[in-house]
């Protein structure tokens, strides 16, 4: 039986994925697909369900709006049921790295290289995690990560 690769995903991934966006939808699927398989173990923090749960709602209420559709009580409220069916999957798909102290002053260590508190703190979790990769689609903390990062079209699947 062979060692599962190791990815902590980002919030822009998970939100590729749950709001079909595109190419990208299909390059989350793959890593999606794979942890079900096994052959991939996932890891997020509290911080990214956190954000990937507004940032999921918000999107979905801005869509229904620009299409010119209203956001009322009923509308507003089955997308919060969506976001939360996502985040119960997640958890079913993923293990939750703890983050405390140590990780926050290591993400105060990281400003210089990076700059970005909350990519420093991915980081800072990634490395506790001890992941193969940090997974994103933010091209600035790949460039500047120094744990190994990975675009999600160039994750090494099998």
């Amino acid at each position: 039986m062979s060692v599962p690769l190791k990815l902590f995903v980002d919030t822009n991934v998970w939100l590729d994925y749950y709001l079909d966006r595109g190419s990208r939808h299909d390059q989350a699927a793959r890593i999606v697909i794979s942890a079900a398989g096994e052959s991939v173990a996932l890891y997020v923090t509290e911080g990214v369900l956190k954000d990937f749960f507004f940032l999921f709602r918000m999107t979905l209420k801005d869509l229904r709006r620009a299409d010119g559709d209203e956001v009322d009580s009923s509308v507003a409220a089955s997308i919060d049921e969506a976001a939360w069916a996502c985040l119960n999957n997640i958890m079913h798909l993923a293990l939750v790295v703890p983050m405390g102290t140590a990780e926050v002053w290591e993400a105060f260590s990281l400003r210089r290289g990076h700059g970005d508190f909350e990519g420093d703190l991915l980081i800072a979790a990634a490395r506790r995690a001890g992941v193969d990769y940090l997974v994103t689609s933010d091209q600035t903390l790949i460039a500047r990560s120094p744990v190994p990062c990975l675009d999600v079209a160039d994750v090494p699947l099998t």
